[in-house]
């Protein structure tokens, strides 16, 4: 018996997906991440800090101060949420994929760690 899906493909009913495809496909896509993640971090911050340096010679250029100033807000927030979805989706895949980032610190020491299975602060 063959099962029709959303697409109203048919689907056999001896078909497996292909597990190292799948893998590699999920690598792909975590280094495509890792390359967006990294130029975020780099020029992102330098772009915020240019944006509000141009914004601010607009802002106190031109006679049209709050929309400027509006301008320069959303500019900062949007290029925050790039960054921050450029961080989610890599972890995201590093998490399907069962990785972890090497220069990545889990800001979680042994102190901390005794102290919270034992319940008493560690000293």
């Amino acid at each position: 018996m063959k099962e029709k899906n959303d697409f109203q493909m048919e689907i056999p009913e001896d078909w497996e997906p292909d597990d190292t495809r799948i893998r590699q496909n999920l690598m792909e896509a975590c280094e495509d991440a890792f390359r967006k993640r990294e130029s975020y971090k780099r020029f992102g911050p330098a772009f915020v800090v240019l944006s509000g340096i141009v914004y601010l010679a607009l802002i106190f250029g031109l006679n049209s101060k709050i929309e400027f100033l509006i301008l320069w807000v959303i500019t900062d927030l949007y290029t925050a949420a790039l960054m921050i979805r450029a961080e989610y989706k890599f972890h995201k895949y590093q998490e399907l994929l069962g990785m972890k980032d090497p220069g990545e610190e889990t800001g979680f020491d042994e102190s901390e760690e005794a102290e919270t299975e034992s319940g008493i602060p560690a000293q």
